[in-house]
């Protein structure tokens, strides 16, 4: 499973979300879209191949969360 992160974006068009629907749909079944509000508040680190994508958009606070997800 390849996970790939977002910072929830204020329109319901998520780039990654219309990529899979288009030209990557024989990814669908691999490529699970999750937004980082829901990555920081899950107990567990899931198994897979993580995308942090949009990091440019995260406060200081959830880069720092997020860094210590990568390093795990």
């Amino acid at each position: 499973m390849i996970y790939y992160f977002y910072k929830r974006k204020r329109h319901p068009h998520v780039t990654i979300n219309l990529h899979l629907e288009w030209r990557g749909k024989s990814l669908k079944s691999i490529i699970f879209p999750m937004t980082y509000d829901k990555l920081f508040s899950s107990k567990a680190i899931l198994t897979g191949t993580y995308i942090f994508s949009d990091i440019e958009r995260l406060t200081t606070e959830d880069t720092e969360k997020a860094a210590r997800i990568w390093q795990a």
